[in-house]
């Protein structure tokens, strides 16, 4: 649950990265403004105007569904060998 919750959370700030890292490969949309210039703010803010908030929300299922279980079996595995480096102490 504590995955989901983080991958939750965390979605919009991924949506910013994902449009930095796009807006970097990218022609420039306004003449003498190079992707490299523009911050994160200025990238959320654009999306904020153009698309709205729900925007910032795409792709949280598939994140959720992505990162849940990876956490899952990380803890998981981290507790099992915990236990069994505690075993093998002499």
């Amino acid at each position: 649950a504590a995955g989901a919750l983080a991958a939750a959370v965390t979605t919009p700030a991924d949506v910013v990265k994902t449009r930095m890292e796009i807006a970097a490969y990218s022609p420039p949309s306004t003449p003498g403004l190079e992707a490299a210039q523009l911050g994160s703010f200025s990238i959320a803010r654009s999306i904020w105007n153009a698309e709205g908030a729900a925007a910032f929300a795409v792709g949280m299922s598939a994140r959720v569904a992505k990162v849940a279980p990876a956490c899952a079996i990380m803890i998981a595995m981290y507790e099992w060998g915990k236990r069994w480096s505690v075993s093998r102490k002499p």
